[in-house]
């Protein structure tokens, strides 16, 4: 059994709050607005229990500077079932880990330690996340591996390891009528359809190591990726992004939500080679993005959807000839059910 999702943020909020009841004094007020009840319907007085499978996913994509070969790192899948609880603005849940020795011997033993959490207000969502990894396939063994004919198996690599945290929030600007809580944290209802302009930022640190080059010396294509070879890249990002978030909804439960948003970011990367000659560290402005998808029927009390969230980086290093792509998310279906409250419980509620 492992703990996979916890709201640290949220939990400090809590203690904070537990003596500082006063409205002047409650941090949260600042993301707090009026809704639009023709749009939204709250349940200030429910408790949402949720069942869930999960696939949470970080992908290391290595592209050269052609654009024309890349070379796709993906863990061992980490696929979960697990029970939450949702009250308010603040939620837990744990799930298990579905264990798959077939998928093993495939693809190789992936260890990972992946937390991911969201905090979901009136006017922002945060998103924190740390996750680790060890141990990855190359997914496109056959298409650039000398002599690898089968491509139904990899090439495994259980020596790289990847290390990614950060904190990503997304603020949104019609909180009245639209709402991410409805479609991702399942305590609310979209009514009608809405959609709001979106304004995102991330602070993050990556790093990837390996025993050797990640890129391989008996690749199909001889000249690709350059002459450099490094097995050890850390970075820093900060970024800030502009989009659009909007729900379309049909017969008031059934719904589909998307949202983009688009920017850029800067990365101060260092570079280590796998001979100890080179390294460098540089500043570069790469590309960022944020996607989040939801669909399903929200009801009164029932809620059946899939969520979807991926959050990507591109890092292409000052004076080298190939860019990296980090991507993590996660796939979610869920299962909720609303319980009303005669009473509600002491916590904070935002307006």
């Amino acid at each position: 059994m492992a703990l996979r999702q916890i709201l640290l943020l949220s939990s400090l909020i809590v203690l904070q709050l537990c003596g500082t009841p006063t409205q002047a004094q409650n941090p949260l007020r600042a993301f707090g607005s009026e809704v639009d009840s023709s749009y939204i319907t709250t349940f200030p007085e429910a408790i949402t229990l949720k069942v869930f499978l999960n696939n949470k996913f970080i992908y290391l994509d290595i592209e050269d500077a052609s654009g024309d070969y890349a070379l796709n790192y993906e863990p061992n899948g980490n696929q979960t079932i697990g029970v939450g609880i949702n009250y308010k603005w603040i939620g837990f849940s744990i799930d298990y880990k579905i264990v798959n020795r077939e998928s093993n011997q495939h693809y190789g033993e992936t260890n990972y330690l992946d937390l991911q959490t969201t905090m979901m207000l009136r006017k922002g969502v945060f998103d924190l996340y740390l996750q680790k990894y060890q141990g990855f396939y190359l997914e496109n063994s056959a298409a650039m591996i000398v002599g690898w004919d089968d491509p139904e198996t990899y090439q495994l690599r259980p020596d790289i390891r990847l290390f990614s945290t950060g904190i990503n929030y997304t603020h949104v600007f019609n909180p009245q009528r639209f709402s991410y809580i409805a479609s991702f944290s399942q305590t609310e209802v979209q009514r009608r359809s809405a959609g709001s302009i979106i304004l995102g930022s991330t602070v993050s640190y990556q790093r990837a190591q390996g025993d050797s080059a990640f890129v391989p010396d008996n690749l199909i294509y001889a000249d690709a990726f350059g002459s450099r070879k490094y097995d050890d890249l850390k970075g820093f990002t900060t970024s800030a992004r502009f989009g659009y978030a909007h729900t379309l909804v049909a017969l008031h439960h059934f719904f589909i939500s998307a949202s983009l948003d688009l920017g850029l970011s800067y990365n101060f990367t260092r570079i280590f080679t796998t001979d100890g000659s080179d390294s460098r560290g540089s500043l570069s402005a790469n590309a960022s993005s944020t996607i989040k998808m939801a669909t399903g029927y929200n009801g009164e009390k029932w809620f059946a959807g899939l969520t979807v969230a991926s959050f990507n980086q591109v890092n292409r290093p000052s004076g080298d000839e190939n860019q990296l792509l980090i991507q993590h998310g996660y796939a979610r279906f869920t299962v909720a059910y609303r319980i009303m409250l005669k009473k509600p419980l002491p916590l904070p509620a935002l307006p």
